[in-house]
């Protein structure tokens, strides 16, 4: 017969307690079952583990012997008790998000801060990378969650995705740009236009270059930039126009650094995707963050 961990547990207590008894209390059992543990026990062993008198028990040398291992058993359930319930409760554990540039620097920062309002102890990671390489996160195990712009063509294997924001990608120019002061341009006229551009991989780029071919316009892209910010500095200094997400533009644009050149009859609305692990496979904090932006301001989820 083997050991049973439960039955050294009971043996600990009782030896710690000093009687049968005083261990049922503390174990909340009755006293019938913890005596049949610890007859079980005897049996596995082979040989008494204690003897009983008037005041309770004492150990026999095989119990004395025996005695660390179980309460090491014990220590140890304790300790892993302890984890669960403080994950449990939020008091520890990590969230790890990897995000594509807009949302780590736009979006994100504001939903990490009211979520860990909720939950003060978490240990926050967040991954800024390109679309690509933020699935690629995620894939690997390295991410709990990831943000990315635009719809994702396909969505890996065991991952599902939601849409969970609507951002606008607008035309901007430097303020003594040709386009600056026009109150709109059509499509025609801005084949040729010179812009800077994100960064193969970025969402941004893809939605765009997918836009501009469904719309049948060539531009020249002048500069590929990595990171928004490369691109707005491209634009600020006279290399060209560009395609940037309204999000990424407020201070920009409210101090005139920047201007907004409407199209036609087009608007860029291009969705940001949210992709998970099935919830069998996400960590405490994950669910938790998850039923956080479920309740946030501006994110409409919707399955793809």
């Amino acid at each position: 017969m083997s050991l049973n961990p439960e039955h050294l547990i009971t043996f600990a207590q009782v030896a710690a307690d000093g009687s049968v008894s005083a261990a049922a209390n503390s174990l909340h059992r009755s006293q019938p079952a913890i005596s049949l543990q610890l007859k079980q026990l005897q049996e596995t062993v082979g040989e008494p583990l204690y003897t009983r008198h008037r005041y309770g028990i004492t150990l026999t040398d095989t119990g004395k012997a025996l005695l660390p291992y179980a309460q090491t058993i014990s220590r140890t359930l304790t300790g892993a008790t302890a984890i669960i319930n403080d994950l449990k409760g939020l008091e520890s554990g990590r969230l790890r998000i990897a995000a594509s540039m807009t949302v780590a620097v736009y979006l994100l920062p504001a939903l990490l801060a009211g979520f860990r309002e909720r939950a003060p102890k978490l240990e926050l990671h967040l991954l800024t990378r390109n679309s690509l390489e933020a699935v690629t996160l995620l894939q690997a195990g390295e991410a709990d969650l990831c943000f990315v712009e635009g719809p994702v063509d396909a969505v890996p294997g065991g991952f599902f995705a939601k849409l969970f924001y609507e951002d606008e990608i607008v035309l901007v120019t430097s303020a003594n740009h040709p386009l600056a002061d026009v109150p709109s341009v059509s499509t025609e006229d801005l084949n040729g236009i010179d812009v800077v551009s994100r960064e193969a991989g970025s969402g941004t780029r893809e939605v765009v270059e997918r836009a501009l071919a469904h719309l049948g316009i060539h531009v020249n892209t002048v500069l590929n930039a990595t990171g928004l910010e490369a691109v707005k500095e491209g634009v600020l200094h006279g290399l060209g126009a560009a395609f940037l997400s309204k999000l990424a533009l407020g201070r920009e644009l409210e101090s005139g650094l920047l201007r907004v050149v409407p199209i036609k009859g087009v608007r860029l609305i291009r969705p940001m995707t949210l992709l998970r692990p099935d919830a069998s496979m996400m960590s405490m904090a994950t669910r938790a963050f998850l039923a956080y932006l479920e309740n946030a301001d501006d994110l409409v989820f919707h399955e793809t």
